[in-house]
């Protein structure tokens, strides 16, 4: 008589990463695993190149939670041309969730740590490109359309050059 086992487990992974970078710079990266592991008895592992044997389907649902803050401190008495070139304070905080599934053999049971890592660490690099090209991207473009670092004056002496070329140019 044969008598298969099949386990069924979950669990969760917290890691929380905090900056303070003095001058104004602050940042914090936190992110929560949450996996689901079943063994399965034969071997059908799609990522594997074991053919045969117990393998494991494993769920992973991660979200990492981030915040920045880039703070200008100065001195209230600064002269006008030092402050002209202040941005302020800038903060951006969000989140973001993902889900990825996977199929790993199973050679013992200690295996599950190494492929919930794998899936881990896949997970989080994955993510950490998606918020530098999208969010970063993104809000470095809008940043750059709403707020200006050179003075107003400057940027209007500039375009009345600009007009007056143009008219110039017209005749």
């Amino acid at each position: 008589m044969l008598i298969f086992a099949l386990l069924h487990f979950g669990s969760y992974l917290g890691i929380a990463i905090g900056q303070d970078g003095g001058n104004g710079v602050a940042g914090a990266w936190d992110s929560i695993h949450v996996f689901e592991a079943t063994e399965r008895a034969s071997g059908s592992s799609r990522s594997s190149s074991a053919a045969t044997g117990a393998s494991a389907s494993y769920k992973l649902t991660s979200t990492v939670m981030l915040s920045l803050v880039r703070r200008d401190e100065g001195d209230d008495a600064a002269d006008a041309k030092a402050t002209s070139t202040r941005v302020g304070t800038v903060e951006i905080a969000g989140s973001l969730t993902r889900q990825s599934e996977a199929d790993y053999a199973l050679p013992d049971f200690v295996s599950h740590v190494a492929n919930v890592g794998r899936m881990i660490e896949d997970m989080e690099a994955k993510m950490r490109n998606q918020l530098q090209e999208v969010y970063f991207g993104k809000t470095r473009d809008v940043v750059g359309q709403l707020r200006s670092t050179q003075s107003l004056e400057k940027e209007r002496r500039a375009r009345d050059l600009q007009k007056e070329l143009m008219g110039l140019w017209k005749k």
